[in-house]
């Protein structure tokens, strides 16, 4: 058994509702951290080509997965199917992160869409626009 040490210098990406760094990226799987700032929230979005699984590792996670919506604590996870319709939130006054494992043959920008909800149309309604792209999603 043998240990070696590497140094890596992770990027972080601002965002106007936190930020983000890539941690890890290999064919088939990316890592990520994601920070969501007091009272801030992230694109109601879906994937066509990945699904994910988010750990909060700080805080107290708003977490809205198609219809539903549920608070997550430190320690506690969720799955986020391909093509399902889902955000981040965080609605307390502490900072909220999250690690996020994406899984999927392609996890680039284009396989994500910003979703709508229509409040006066029928709940399960939903406005798609695919020429944008989701701020989760860098």
């Amino acid at each position: 058994m043998s240990t070696t040490a590497r140094t890596e210098t992770i990027e972080r990406t601002e965002r106007p509702w936190g930020w983000y760094e890539t941690v890890s990226e290999a064919p088939g799987n990316k890592i990520k951290r994601i920070r969501v700032h007091p009272g801030q929230q992230l694109s109601l979005q879906k994937h066509h080509q990945r699904s994910e699984h988010w750990v909060v590792v700080q805080g107290t996670a708003r977490i809205t997965l198609d219809e539903r919506q549920f608070d997550l604590q430190q320690g506690q996870a969720c799955d986020i199917a391909v093509g399902q319709v889902h955000r981040l939130a965080n609605l307390t006054q502490e900072a909220v992160e999250i690690v996020e494992v994406q899984f999927g043959n392609y996890l680039g920008k284009t396989t994500s869409c910003v979703c709508k909800m229509i409040t006066a149309a029928p709940e399960s309604a939903h406005l798609n626009d695919p020429t944008r792209t989701s701020a989760l999603t860098p």
